[in-house]
């Protein structure tokens, strides 16, 4: 009687050590419900996402987010497609850290959800904040040693070429030497310039080259690849907030788990095809609509979509339901151009016929490129794509 009292106890223990760690870390008792989310699920759910004090931030429930009493956030969130949304338990999503405390629910089960700020955008931090003089004076004639010259062209200097060493004018290397680079701006006239996050005005004055920027609050300004926003404005200095404009900020999730998709019954991945024509044949046979993938190797945006978009569950689970096609097309242009391709990446989405129906450029996440495909999905049920010319390279 000990014994199966320890056994009863060891399982349970099992139990919910399962559930903490995403269900992922040991295998399940058969009596554990297959409606608990685990790590790597896919939960439906209907969700509404509030700050500490009340303000509406993003809902996926139309009524909420129309109703004129709803008080919502200055950095409130409009859905692009209302309705329930798939959350990938333990992954990205929409919300950031969304994913991890659904880890434990069960279909059906509604509850509100605490998000910390170090789980979503992370703690306030002051050493975000900086501060920059509006007007900066630099010297007609500038001076770089050699090794300054190659840390930011990357290339040996040559005498009278001339080369970008800030983004509104050009300098001129006027002299070269063992020790260093000797550069000339190029600047005869006052110039002047609208730029996102304000204007930028630049004159000559005797032996130096004066740059005034005039920013405007709360637009966004780019330093080192990040966007960070104008916090304030003075007659001499503006300072950068680099921080999200969510950070600090403790989320409310009003959640509701609708249904759920064991990661077991999701595809592990794509199948693709890689020969266009015979693709779009083999689709025409099978009934199946097409997502055409046109990219190129030496793309990272590429690169970032095959690797993080196209491997996400929310993208996986709908392997069966279309024909999966990815082309080179920096190898095949003849592709590129039929497409009438601008830029990398590329998604185009075709019909069983080969007809376009949607084209989405540029990198785009899983959540927002699930998004396409539910709408494409209502338009289909609605009868609103129709059978057009076939599409072929060849014919």
């Amino acid at each position: 009687m000990l014994n199966m009292i320890r056994v009863g106890t060891l399982i349970s223990a099992m139990i919910i050590w399962s559930v903490l760690l995403g269900c992922s870390e040991l295998i399940i008792p058969r009596n554990v419900s297959p409606e608990v989310v685990c790590k790597g699920d896919l939960a439906t759910a209907s969700y509404t996402v509030r700050l500490d004090d009340g303000a509406l931030l993003y809902t996926t429930v139309p009524e909420i987010a129309d109703n004129p009493e709803t008080r919502r956030s200055p950095w409130y969130m409009s859905s692009e497609h209302f309705g329930p949304e798939l959350i990938v338990a333990g992954g990205e999503n929409m919300i950031p850290g969304l994913g991890d405390f659904i880890i434990g629910l069960k279909k059906g089960q509604r509850t509100v959800v605490t998000i910390p700020p170090e789980r979503v955008y992370g703690t306030y931090e002051q050493d975000g904040v900086y501060h920059f003089d509006r007007v900066s004076i630099m010297p007609r004639i500038l001076y770089l040693s050699r090794e300054e010259y190659r840390s930011i062209f990357s290339v040996e200097p040559v005498v009278d070429e001339n080369v970008n060493l800030v983004p509104y004018f050009t300098s001129r290397i006027i002299q070269i030497s063992d020790q260093g680079v000797v550069l000339e701006s190029v600047v005869e006239n006052s110039m002047h310039y609208e730029e996102e996050f304000g204007s930028v005005n630049i004159r000559p004055e005797n032996d130096d080259i004066m740059i005034e920027l005039t920013p405007n609050k709360d637009a966004l300004f780019n330093m080192d690849g990040a966007a960070g926003r104008i916090a304030d404005v003075n007659e001499r200095s503006f300072t950068v907030d680099m921080n999200h404009p969510l950070a600090g900020k403790t989320l409310r999730v009003d959640l509701e788990i609708l249904s759920l998709i064991k990661a077991s019954n999701v595809s592990e991945s794509i199948d693709w095809l890689e020969d266009h024509d015979n693709a779009l044949s083999f689709a025409k046979k099978h009934g199946k609509a097409v997502v055409l993938v046109l990219y190129c190797d030496s793309c990272w945006w590429c690169e970032k979509l095959m690797d993080e978009t196209l491997t996400d569950p929310r993208i996986r689970i709908l392997n069966n339901e279309y024909v999966w096609i990815r082309v080179d097309t920096g190898k095949q242009k003849n592709i590129y151009d039929f497409y009438n391709q601008v830029g990398y990446p590329l998604i185009v989405i075709l019909d069983k016929y080969g007809t376009e129906i949607d084209r989405i450029e540029g990198f785009v996440p899983a959540h927002r490129l699930r998004g396409e495909f539910d709408k494409l999905a209502e338009r289909k049920g609605e009868g609103r794509t129709e059978k057009t010319n076939e599409r072929n390279l060849h014919g």
